[in-house]
């Protein structure tokens, strides 16, 4: 996995680097990630969908389904 070093806790570069744990993607991170290119909020070196693709495939990341449930929760955390 790649991540900058000094960006992390010790903790969260432990869970990273464990080989038995999982790390779970969801696909409102490729909508946000989208919105964020599409609006210039962020520079990416490639359509963001590729972009988004070439990480999950290089960090071994796995798409996790969300629900509308989920999503409403997330969207009305204050």
């Amino acid at each position: 996995m790649r991540y900058e070093e000094d960006a992390l806790s010790e903790t969260a570069k432990n869970m990273i680097e464990d080989e038995n744990a999982g790390i779970y993607v969801s696909p409102i991170s490729a909508a946000e990630i989208a919105c964020a290119s599409g609006r210039g909020r962020i520079v990416l070196d490639r359509d963001w969908k590729r972009w988004f693709r070439h990480y999950v495939t290089l960090n071994g990341w796995q798409i996790e389904n969300i629900t509308l449930e989920v999503i409403e929760e997330a969207y009305s955390l204050d």
